[in-house]
């Protein structure tokens, strides 16, 4: 699950490549940061029939808000 976690700090391109390498289909992605707001995305495996949701932890001290 950390390739999960790495990937939620991408690009949404980068996310949807990730995924797909690991057998998972993106299903959202908020890209952008907010405080109280963090950026995250949500993929599932139809294969698998398991969901992820990925949530962006801080990049700064400044966005802790």
């Amino acid at each position: 699950m950390l390739t999960f976690a790495e990937a939620a700090y991408e690009s949404p391109s980068v996310i949807a490549d990730t995924c797909r390498a690991e057998g998972f289909e993106v299903l959202y992605v908020e890209p952008v940061s907010q405080p109280g707001a963090p950026a995250h995305f949500l993929a599932f495996s139809p294969e698998a029939k398991t969901a992820v949701l990925a949530v962006r932890g801080t990049n700064t001290v400044g966005a802790c808000g």
